[in-house]
This record gives C-alpha cells, structure tokens and sequence, in this order.
C-alpha cells in the first residue's frame, strides 16, 4: 500500500495488486451526517444527480453508453457517515474509468429536469427499502436510538420526506459547502503501476475543489434507559432487533473492542454452531434465523440481536435469549469452544487479503476517521491473542447494558422486551 497527495490537497490510497481489473473509488465524509437541517436528503440526492450527466456527457444515457462501450461497471452509496462513488474495469481500460470518475464528481450539471425525475426515483427506492420488514426495522432502529434526532440517525426514510425541499439552491449549497478534497479520499487498487495511478489521478482529479479545512462532524449519542418500541404492520411475522451500546471507533479501545466483539459474537449470536441459533432454532424451534453483530460508526456504536418470529412466539425467543446469556454467565467458555469460533474470523482476514477492494476500504475509513489503520496482520494477532476470560468480561459487561427492543408487525406482537439481557 503506498499513499501520496494529489496537487489540490486530495489523498490517495495506493493498493496494488497483480489483477486484471482496476477500482478506482472516491469516498467522502458527506453522508446524511454531514447535512443540516435545511439539507435533510442532499447526500443522497445529490449522489443520484451526480449519474445524471456532466458537461462533457450531458445526459445520463450518454454516460451509460460510455461505460458499456468500455466495460465498465459503476455505482454509487450513501450511508449515514460516507459517500462513495467507484468505477472498475479491465486494466486495459483504466484511462476511461478514471475520466469517467473525475468526470462525474466534479462536473454534473445539477439540471432541474433531473431534480425532477430523481424525486420520483427516490421515492421509488423508499418503497422499496419499505417492502422488506428487517431493511425497513433497521432504518427504524437507527433514527430512533441516536439521540436528539442527530442527522447520523437519518436514513432513505427521511430523505423521502424532504424530497420536495431538494431544488438547486439547496444541492449546489451543499456540494460547495462539504465536497472537497479535505473530505474525501481517493482509492486505487488492482492491477495499474503506481506510476500511471499518480498520472492519472492528477490529470482526472485535478479540479477537485479545496474549502481550507475539512467538516467537522457533531458528535452524536445513544439515547439512554431500556425501553421497547413498536411499529405497526400487517405482517405474518414480526421482525424484531435488540439494542445494546457499543463504542466508536475513535474510541481508544476499539481494536480491542471490535476483535473481543468479533469472537464473542461467534460463540453467542452468530453462525449455525453459536448458542443463540442452537436453543432457539434447533432445540426450542422458535424461528427460522437468529444472528447478533457490532454495528460501528466513528463516535458512536451499536450490538444487537435479529430475529422474525410470530406473535405467540415472541415472548418465548426473550425468555430463551435471556435464559441463555444468564446460563453463559455461569457456564463460562472452554478454551475448545473459543478457538473454534476463531478459525472463521481468521480465514475469512486472511481470505480478504486477495481482494483489492476491502484493503482499500480499510485504509480509506482510517484516513476519513483520523485514525489509526488496521491491518489484517494486526486484527488477526488480536483475535489470536483473545482468551476465555477476556469473552466472559465483555459478556458481563453488555448483558448488562439496558437493552432496547424494537419489534415490526402486528398488534399482538407488541409485547415488552427485557430491560436487560441478565438482571444484576
């Protein structure tokens, strides 16, 4: 991996790798967090129009022609941190995914015709984030349990509600305001020297504007206490999500954080052979799925357990959650038992290390945060280093954290989740 700075201020990440195929992605700190009040839904917005024509292919089917002609393939997220917009392709075509990139993130028309049509095409993708009852109860979750109705909370949901205040004032204000190089990285993996990466990145990015610092994000929070929230929908089972804090990764105690995390959740919540899926599904037949993961944004962080159930049901999967992390508690977990749930976390590292893309990303996010890089030599060592008493303090200390429960479906399936998963 090598890193360098672009004539403007912009920072680019260098990872190469002898491949066919180049990505080039560009990743800013513009996400639904960055917005204010009176920009609710221009993150997104804004990423849409960027698709919709430049000044050198001035509609959106000309720039689709463009890519098929060169085989490229291309896209565009918004997430509630970051932006990213990538192009990839054969190495052969490497000068095209570059101007087709730099292309777009600096010279879109904004036209109002195309505000027009992407109202309709977001609300449209709205709907459909809607149809799927987990996709729709984690977005539900995520503006709820962030306090004070903290833009880091914001999802599609609300960006559909403001779709009529998107004009050109507000897009254009935000662009100028937020997209510059201090906010964004640059990313280029694959099979390109570093050479004609440096070349082209200058000569496609050059006229990616500087605004002197970089935006300052506003620090978001939980909101407190153990409470259950319920959302009403005609469905034949309830999907349910329970929430527990964990920190940020600006925390000094991440990487340990995440790696004890990482096994914990191997051995509890996650995968076939983990207890969760065992008493719930396979002894006690309760649901179909169970899982439990780490939810990690810079300041802030979440734990939480998944499932869909039917009414009657519900209050029986608490009682066997809650059943099973006192009997965790009081079991502890054999060294046999640690090491296994070790062996996917570490494959599925050290298989990462063939893919361009995820080391990328990896060093991007640590550029974007302001912190330190983790490796996967360094995540691995950590995960190897976990031993049975580090699993049982973290167990301890998040089942007894005031667990939010957030249930999606019918009247009878508003029932109350547990204030905790163990009762001091």
């Amino acid at each position: 991996m090598e890193s360098f700075t672009l004539s403007n201020g912009l920072r680019v990440v260098y990872v190469p790798m002898d491949r066919r195929s180049v990505l080039v992605t560009l990743k800013g700190n513009v996400g639904r967090r960055a917005e204010h009040e009176t920009e609710v839904g221009a993150a997104h917005f804004l990423e849409h129009l960027l698709f919709d024509g430049t000044e050198r292919m001035s509609t959106s089917q000309e720039l689709a022609r463009f890519t098929q002609a060169h085989g490229i393939r291309r896209n565009g997220v918004t997430s509630a941190e970051h932006v990213e917009y990538w192009a990839s392709g054969a190495r052969s075509q490497v000068e095209y995914i570059f101007s087709y990139l730099g292309d777009i993130t600096q010279h879109s028309l904004l036209r109002q015709e195309d505000i027009v049509k992407e109202r309709k095409v977001i609300a449209q993708e709205a709907a459909l984030r809607k149809t799927d009852p987990a996709s729709a109860l984690s977005r539900m979750v995520l503006r709820d349990v962030i306090a004070n109705n903290h833009p880091l909370g914001r999802t599609i949901f609300q960006d559909e509600e403001f779709l009529a205040s998107m004009t050109s004032d507000v897009l254009r204000g935000y662009m100028q305001r937020v997209y510059g190089a201090e906010n964004f990285v640059l990313g280029i993996g694959g099979g390109i020297s570093e050479s004609d990466a440096r070349r082209f990145a200058e000569q496609s990015f050059n006229s990616f504007p500087t605004l002197g610092a970089a935006t300052p994000p506003s620090p978001a929070r939980l909101r407190e206490g153990s409470y259950t929230r319920w959302y009403e929908r005609d469905i034949e089972q309830a999907q349910v999500e329970m929430v527990l804090p964990g920190i940020g990764r600006v925390h000094p105690d991440a990487l340990t954080y995440v790696t004890r995390a990482m096994v914990f959740g191997r051995i509890f919540a996650q995968g076939s052979a983990s207890h969760l899926y065992q008493r719930v599904r396979e002894q006690e037949h309760l649901v179909y799925h169970i899982g439990g993961d780490s939810d990690m944004f810079s300041d802030i962080g979440l734990w939480s357990i998944s499932f869909a159930a039917t009414s009657e049901n519900i209050p029986k999967v608490f009682s066997a959650i809650c059943d099973e992390a006192t009997h965790f508690l009081q079991r502890g977990v054999s060294r046999e038992e640690l090491e296994s749930a070790k062996v996917p976390l570490l494959t599925g590292l050290e298989m990462s290390l063939d893919s361009y893309d995820s080391i990328l990303d990896a060093h991007m996010n640590a550029l974007l945060t302001n912190v330190e890089f983790w490796s996967v030599d360094m995540l691995m060592e950590h995960i190897r280093n976990v031993t049975p008493e580090d699993i049982m303090f973290f167990a301890r200390e998040l089942f007894a954290m005031p667990c939010k429960t957030y249930i999606l479906g019918r009247k009878e399936a508003h029932v109350p989740g547990p204030d905790r998963l163990v009762n001091a």
